[in-house]
């Protein structure tokens, strides 16, 4: 039996709802997984996700759903709109946490999907250039209404997640806000945390940009685009808001974040001129923290 939620007492997501809807409509009209997926022209690993709810659908593949299993007007103007609406809802953190000590796996199963990982950040620096330092400060900041969080066990999955560096078929761009190189979650965890971005400068699959203060950058928030997909998966963007994780796959969506990487980039210090500014930070921070001489 097909269910919207598989936690009882939880109300199923937009998506869920509209995955349910899907099936159902496909299920009555006696059309297989695979055939559907080639009247709708998407995979069948793809169909899969949008009946399960880990997907939300374009208005379009809904259209195509509704057409291929002779929906009238009424349920396909129903599930249009709750395609549209769906396309907007987060994740809550509650919900992705149940039952579990953390999310790291979300992100690294996410992050097989593509062969390029843009990330743009304004905050924080990027997961994938953490020390276990400070990370193990971070987390609980962050996490605090996250009931069931285990800080030990997410930094541990965060370190082994940073292994995909590694990997030559995949692809690094970052673009970090000088800010972030001035901020710290608790004290004296930024000269290690600073040579560990350096060292990032110097990888071969990853670019590195430090989006100077004062750069002209317009409203801005944190994203990851998993981009140039692997195998038959797709483009996804993924926010983390204050209450839960907003992806994002319709291209229409996606556009935009693409566009705000390429135009940032052009505002950033690579290079040489990147290690520069790093060391320059490190070296205040030094100074700041050396003791003053008593006055004489």
């Amino acid at each position: 039996m097909t269910t919207m939620t598989d936690r009882p007492g939880e109300a199923p997501s937009l998506r869920q709802q509209l995955g349910y809807e899907l099936r159902r409509l496909r299920d009555l009209a006696g059309i297989g997984g695979r055939g559907m997926a080639t009247r709708v022209g998407i995979s069948q690993a793809t169909l899969s996700r949008l009946e399960a709810g880990t997907r939300a659908p374009s208005i379009p593949e809904v259209l195509a759903y509704c057409s291929a299993t002779g929906a009238d007007a009424e349920t396909t103007d129903r599930l249009a709109t709750l395609a549209e609406r769906a396309k907007a809802e987060a994740a809550p953190w509650r919900t992705a946490l149940a039952g579990r000590a953390h999310m790291q796996e979300d992100a690294a199963a996410t992050a097989e999907t593509a062969t390029l990982i843009r990330q743009c950040t304004y905050d924080l620096v990027p997961g994938l250039l953490q020390t276990a330092e400070y990370a193990t400060a971070l987390f609980p900041l962050v996490t605090q209404a996250m009931t069931g969080h285990d800080t030990a066990a997410a930094v541990a999955a965060r370190l082994r997640r940073q292994e995909i560096l590694y990997n030559p078929a995949q692809r690094f761009e970052f673009l970090i806000s000088e800010t972030v190189l001035s901020w710290a979650p608790a004290p004296d965890l930024m000269p290690a945390q600073l040579a560990k971005i350096q060292a990032g400068v110097g990888m071969a699959n990853v670019w590195l940009g430090i989006l100077p203060l004062g750069a002209p950058l317009g409203l801005a928030h944190t994203f990851t685009l998993y981009d140039e997909p692997a195998g038959d998966h797709e483009p996804v963007v993924a926010i983390e808001l204050p209450h839960g994780r907003l992806t994002l796959t319709d291209p229409t969506d996606i556009a935009p974040y693409r566009e705000t990487f390429d135009r940032h980039r052009t505002h950033a210090l690579t290079g040489k001129a990147a290690s520069r500014l790093i060391k320059r930070i490190a070296t205040d921070q030094a100074e700041r923290r050396m003791p003053r001489r008593a006055l004489r």
